[in-house]
């Protein structure tokens, strides 16, 4: 017996998919925003002095170095969502690694795959292509060149099928190894 994928989208997925819009514009553009605000460009005059390295250091000089710290770190988050935009829009799977950046980039992947989830226009439509692959018989399989394979063999029926070819289709999207290599 077939099981049925919902072509619609659940009200927790655009709940969580709007959450993490607001979230990622918020780190995105807010951060900037507030930074330069409150606190300023990057760079301060006090960083630019050479006489920091041998003078002694204020509050100023610290709240300067400390200012340029959050700058780093927002840069590494944006570095992170523009890497995950990337590979999220042209479907590559696991995107390239950014050095230095474990958690922040797993926390942008987190909030990119919600955002790109949201906005595709055929959300589930992968899953539906699966379920259309296992409830068809042997006969209107097609191989390669285009032409029928008829008789038994391995082919998809039922459950059973429909288990396997949800198996095969997540074990695709899944990187080999730990990060991307082919185990030896």
């Amino acid at each position: 017996m077939p099981v049925r994928i919902p072509a619609r989208r659940t009200p927790g997925d655009i709940l969580a998919g709007l959450g993490a819009l607001v979230v990622l514009v918020a780190l995105v553009g807010g951060v900037p925003f507030a930074l330069l605000t409150l606190a300023g460009p990057p760079i301060s005059p006090e960083l630019l002095d050479i006489d920091i390295l041998t003078s002694n250091v204020g509050t100023s000089t610290v709240v300067a170095i400390m200012v340029l710290l959050v700058w780093l770190a927002w840069l590494q988050l944006f570095v992170c969502v523009i890497v995950e935009v990337y590979g999220g829009i042209r479907r590559v799977g696991m995107p390239a690694r950014v050095p230095l950046s474990g958690a922040t980039q797993a926390l942008a992947n987190r909030l990119v795959s919600a955002v790109l989830l949201l906005f595709t226009a055929g959300g589930g439509r992968a899953d539906r292509r699966v379920v259309r692959a296992a409830r068809a018989s042997p006969d209107d399989r097609r191989g390669p060149c285009g032409a029928g394979r008829r008789g038994g063999g391995d082919g998809l029926q039922g459950e059973e099928g429909l288990h396997r070819a949800a198996s095969a289709w997540q074990a695709s999207r899944e990187p080999v190894g730990d990060r991307g290599e082919v185990p030896g």
